[in-house]
């Protein structure tokens, strides 16, 4: 009996414990927006934001600094931002319900057209500004959620869209920290936003951060929002609805690209992909393959192996090299690093391969997430030959003389008097000439300065928009120079 007794005592206290664990959602949600009831809260802001983009070097950003007024309650948001341009003060407006989203950029008048995981991506967006629409949400939702308690914090976690959402409430007082993204990207892998929450303050029972702390792409690129008065109202917001074109477009379709491949001469294959507009290069030697370029995503690498292996079957791929370090390029590098191929790259761009090669891609495995290999590279200087004694190929790297980015490289191969690259060339079909621009100059400069014989001009990307020439005489590009 003393027994029972003692073993119904323990469960009731271990029971006691677990019914008294606080509701750390909905005390966070109390102290950050119920306050609000119907009503809305108005936050002047400015903002921070660095965008990658085709930069010379990887990791570089571009700074805008923006200055807009929000509004926000449980079920809308509306946003007005402004940027001043070189001539005039650009707006933009977005207005966002859960199942609407309706965007200008700056200094336009159309709106933007979005697909159901631009809806679903953008109730984390909002929260860049003010936590309080995806606290509300997950406080009613009828979705699934994780919760555990963890390092002083109570961590809620739950799908948004194809996305997982993490909140990172603090268990001392209930206030929201720290909330984040992981989502996926094909080159990048798992990518993980992160927005920090600091220097709260109080607004008539309302908490709200005046300091919001963005970490992107895994922490490499950084935004700051400061948030400089707020107020709250309980009349609401006049907010300019749904517009008559309002449409929610379909999603891409997720196929691979479609490749075919096309014999040059001898020694040289290309791989042209239609989605990806470009081609990539598979060079036959005696004993081995050389691939230049792979667009995109690894299953587009793949796809390039398997060509490979169907041209030359006893032939293993032995080097993979890139014109430059751009997705449309590099893409496809974590293919050719699990197959076992030398990555033949610049000293700047070290970092960035590793970079790539070390990335999980858990939420979209490929070869090497299933299968980790060891990444061999070797480095491009001034200049590489690549040769079995009879054909030879040499990889010059001209970097900012490209005027593009700072590891260019251009590939040279003499039996054809032909020279591979990337994007500098643009040469209209069946147009007169136009006055060169500098990348085109950059690359007719470097040819000329090597001394290299070359006949025709073979580029990457692009091959069929444009309406340019992607495969050229040398003399295009000698008459292209003497354009004014």
């Amino acid at each position: 009996m003393k027994t029972i007794l003692l073993v119904l005592t323990i469960c009731f206290f271990f029971t006691s414990i677990t019914y008294a664990q606080p509701d750390y959602l909905y005390e966070c949600f109390k102290k950050q927006g119920q306050a609000l009831h119907n009503g809305y809260i108005k936050l002047s802001y400015t903002e921070s934001t660095h965008r990658l983009y085709h930069s010379m070097s990887p990791w570089q950003t571009y700074r805008t600094s923006t200055f807009g007024t929000l509004w926000t309650s449980s079920a809308f948001l509306f946003k007005r931002d402004s940027l001043q341009g070189k001539k005039r003060l650009l707006s933009s407006f977005t207005e966002y319900d859960g199942k609407l989203l309706v965007m200008t950029d700056f200094g336009d008048t159309t709106i933007q057209p979005v697909a159901q995981s631009d809806i679903d991506e953008y109730l984390f967006e909002s929260a860049r500004y003010s936590p309080f629409a995806l606290l509300s949400h997950l406080v009613g939702s009828s979705e699934p959620f994780t919760h555990e308690v963890q390092g002083g914090f109570a961590i809620y976690s739950t799908l948004i869209g194809n996305s997982l959402v993490k909140l990172y409430i603090r268990t001392s007082d209930f206030i929201l920290v720290k909330t984040s993204m992981l989502t996926k990207d094909d080159l990048l892998g798992d990518v993980t936003n992160t927005c920090n929450y600091e220097q709260y303050a109080d607004l008539n029972g309302i908490q709200y951060p005046k300091l919001v702390v963005i970490e992107k792409v895994n922490g490499m690129v950084h935004d700051t929002v400061t948030i400089t008065s707020a107020s709250n109202d309980r009349e609401m917001l006049e907010i300019p609805g749904q517009p008559a074109e309002y449409s929610v477009h379909a999603e891409a379709a997720s196929t691979a690209d479609t490749m075919t491949v096309e014999k040059f001469s001898d020694h040289i294959h290309f791989a042209k992909f239609k989605h990806a507009d470009s081609r990539s290069l598979i060079a036959e030697f005696d004993h081995f393959i050389l691939v230049a370029e792979a667009p995109m995503t690894s299953d587009n690498g793949e796809q390039i192996i398997r060509s490979a292996k169907a041209i030359a079957p006893t032939k293993p791929i032995r080097y993979f090299t890139y014109g430059h370090w751009h997705p449309w390029y590099v893409g496809g590098v974590r293919a050719f690093i699990h197959s076992g191929a030398t990555i033949i790259r610049t000293d700047g761009d070290s970092s960035y391969v590793r970079y790539l090669a070390n990335a999980r891609h858990s939420l979209m495995p490929d070869g090497l997430e299933f299968d980790p290999q060891p990444l061999k590279t070797q480095q491009l200087r001034d200049s590489m030959t690549i040769s079995d004694g009879n054909y030879s190929m040499t990889i010059y790297h001209i970097g900012e003389e490209s005027d593009h980015t700072k590891d260019y490289s251009i590939f040279y191969f003499p039996k054809e008097k032909m020279v591979f690259e990337g994007d500098l060339a643009w040469i209209k079909k069946d147009a007169a000439p136009k006055k060169p621009d500098s990348r085109q100059t950059g690359l007719y400069n470097a040819i000329k300065k090597r001394n290299l014989e070359v006949a025709k001009v073979v580029q990457a990307w692009p091959i069929a928009k444009y309406d340019l020439k992607s495969i050229f005489e040398f003399t295009d590009l000698e008459e292209a120079m003497k354009a004014k």
